[in-house]
């Protein structure tokens, strides 16, 4: 029935000669009048929606989803979603309360979110009636990971167990196997894990971060297939693939025995994928190596800032390369340095720049730096060989300027190894506020910060971010206390064990916070591991 016939039966109803008083045909009048309501498009919501959030405050706990109840059903194909936390999701799953489609449930991919990071969601969505919510913006900060001493480790990669200590399983490559493995792994904002093969020459990737031991990779870069393991070269060759890292959509691999920093412009989908820009090198058939703005000693490792200023530690150097922009162009020069006062100087610890080494470090001196992490604001160095961590408060802006912070030592004028009453000579045991030889893995996750204590064999984490020299860390995983270094010492006796276990390190060298883990890189023994959040 047309809108115009039943306002035509409305009025033979309303205006009949025969009706004397309101009959039940009065119901049918309010019925037709409902529905012309409905067929002229009548209506009387105009009321925006309102929304209430299961975190309401500014704290979200790590495993917990993020639930939001809308005061009536929502239009759900307006939903837009954006903030870190909107990326980590799989999109939201609606449901009902009170109403059909009035609950929206994110639930983090993977089970957790990431720990201790600064979070910020967004959401706009409009009413069945087109009314649109006043737009939820907030921020969160997630908990932090809870680690204990000595925590084991609940999966492992490249070995078949938590006891296997040699490389590629005592057997030949493959695509569960590692031949040693120096700096951070990385991980693409989709899941994919990226790890540095340093002696099987390539780069392993695995579709997700594992959650069981000896997982197969799922393809590899730098040979052409999981058992070619001879040294690359040119274009599509590695030759020592260290850190893996990945930034504004880009991978940067640091291939050590070339000398470079291969830059991918996209983040590589399988094995047939090719860097894009070589830097540290005219083109990708040199490995020489220099003392300049556009060559390297040995590059250790690789970090971005979020506006594209890229950092490489260039250990056989012993300075820090700084491009205020991600090089788009082969050999392209650096624009900054640190530990030298300009790009023509490489000794170590060479502060008054004569080009010999001095006997003691300063606050702007590097004796072959290894790690590198930065957010952009601040910059935290491994200065290796000087047994401690540089930290610049601010991102440095000028050639050869001091750091802010030392970690490790009591001062800058200190740098041996374990030295905690800080008299020039190595301690017998090391403590929670000495290092020996910190190498290439650092990172932060938004509250707590992890080294890797490399010849220390252990991880030190700060369950926040240093402020003064010399802080103690909170939490040490590889051994039962701070006071023990051995490696691979699982019954801690202070000597090396035959085998080692899911608790034991020798030699880690990398580190990334990824979720809810903390993923290790336990170099001498062959393995990468992961440890969960408690």
């Amino acid at each position: 029935m047309s809108a115009r016939e039943l306002l035509n039966l409305k009025e033979s109803l309303m205006y009949s000669p025969n009706q004397t008083r309101p009959r039940a045909s009065t119901c049918l009048l309010i019925l037709i009048s409902s529905l012309l309501c409905t067929l002229a498009a009548c209506n009387n919501d105009t009321h925006a929606p309102t929304v209430r959030l299961s975190a309401s405050d500014s704290s979200l706990d790590l495993r917990d989803p993020l639930i939001l109840v809308f005061s009536e059903s929502m239009d759900i194909s307006s939903l837009l979603l954006g903030g870190m936390l909107a990326s980590e999701t799989d999109g939201g799953v609606w449901s009902a309360t009170t109403y059909p489609n009035d609950t929206l449930t994110l639930t983090p991919i993977g089970g957790s979110w990431n720990g201790g990071a600064t979070q910020t969601l967004t959401v706009d969505a409009r009413d069945v009636s087109g009314n649109p919510v006043l737009t939820i913006n907030k921020t969160y900060q997630v908990a932090p990971l809870a680690f204990n001493n000595f925590q084991a480790a609940e999966v492992v990669i490249g070995q078949a167990d938590f006891t296997g200590t040699n490389t590629n399983l005592y057997s030949a490559a493959g695509a569960n196997t590692l031949a040693d493995s120096f700096g951070n792994p990385a991980v693409a904002p989709d899941g994919r894990l990226f790890i540095g093969d340093f002696s099987n020459d390539r780069v392993l990737a695995y579709a997700q971060v594992p959650t069981v031991s000896n997982t197969n990779a799922s393809f590899v870069l730098g040979q052409q297939d999981f058992t070619s393991t001879a040294p690359g070269t040119g274009r599509g060759g590695h030759d020592g693939p260290q850190q893996v890292f990945i930034s504004n959509g880009k991978m940067f691999v640091v291939d050590y025995h070339q000398r470079r920093v291969v830059i991918y412009n996209s983040i590589p989908a399988d094995g047939s994928a090719l860097p894009d820009v070589v830097v540290g090198q005219p083109n990708f058939d040199s490995t020489s190596s220099g003392c300049n703005d556009r060559s390297f000693g040995y590059p250790e490792t690789a970090s971005v800032t979020p506006d594209g200023k890229l950092v490489v530690t260039d250990g056989g150097n012993s300075r820090v390369l700084i491009w205020n922009s991600i090089p788009t162009t082969n050999g392209q020069p650096a624009d900054l340095v640190l530990g030298q006062s300009d790009f023509t100087h490489c000794a170590a610890n060479d502060d008054n720049q004569d080009m010999a080494s001095d006997a003691t470090p300063t606050a702007r001196t590097l004796r072959f730096p290894g790690g590198s992490w930065t957010d952009g604001t601040r910059l935290a160095i491994l200065d290796s060989s000087n047994s401690r961590v540089l930290i610049w408060n601010t991102f440095p802006t000028t050639s050869f300027q001091p750091a802010d912070l030392v970690l490790g030592q009591g001062d800058f004028n200190h740098g041996t190894r374990n030295d905690d009453n800080q008299d020039g000579a190595a301690d017998a045991t090391p403590t929670n506020r000495t290092l020996n030889g910190p190498y290439a893995g650092v990172d932060f996750n938004g509250t707590q910060l992890a080294v890797t204590d490399a010849s220390n064999n252990r991880v030190l984490i700060w369950n926040t971010f240093p402020t003064t020299n010399f802080q103690p860390a909170d939490i040490v995983l590889g051994q039962s206390d701070f006071t023990h270094g051995a490696s691979a010492d699982d019954n801690q006796d202070n000597t090396a064990d035959a085998t080692t276990s899911a608790r034991a390190l020798d030699f880690p060298s990398g580190v990334l916070f990824y979720r809810d883990g903390l993923l290790v890189t336990d170099g001498f023994n062959y393995r990468i591991l992961i440890f969960r959040s408690n």
